[in-house]
C-alpha cells in the first residue's frame, strides 16, 4: 500500500511553496491520487504544478518532481515568458485550478 498524500487539504499534494526565483507557488503532486495519471504514460506517476499559471510538467519519481518545484522557470512557460498567461488552452483539470469566474 502506498502512502496517502493530502498537504495543506489538496488531494495527493505532498508539498506546496512559493519559489524564491519567480515567486509563484508551486506543488508537488502524486498523480493518482490528485486525479493527474491520465497521460497515458505508466511511468509518470508525479507531477509539478505551477499553481498560478496553471502548468504542469509529468515525471517517473518524487524526487525528480521536487528537484523542478524550485524552477518553475524552466518548465513553465508563463514563468520563462514562452507562452501568455491568459492563454485558453491550459488543462484546468488539475488540482489549483481556480474555479470558473461567475457570469
Amino acid at each position: 500500500m502506498s502512502r496517502h498524500y493530502c498537504h495543506a487539504g489538496f488531494e495527493g499534494c505532498v508539498q506546496r511553496s512559493r519559489t524564491r526565483q519567480s515567486g509563484t507557488i508551486v506543488g508537488v503532486y502524486h498523480g493518482a491520487q490528485a486525479g493527474l495519471d491520465d497521460t497515458g504514460d505508466p511511468n509518470v506517476k508525479w507531477f509539478t504544478v505551477c499553481e498560478d499559471h496553471n502548468r504542469l510538467v509529468g515525471h517517473p519519481t518524487l524526487e525528480l518532481a521536487r528537484s523542478h518545484a524550485s524552477d518553475p522557470q524552466g518548465w513553465c512557460g508563463v514563468c520563462n515568458g514562452s507562452e501568455p498567461a491568459d492563454d485558453p488552452d491550459w488543462d484546468a483539470d488539475y488540482p489549483g485550478a481556480p474555479a470558473p469566474e461567475a457570469s
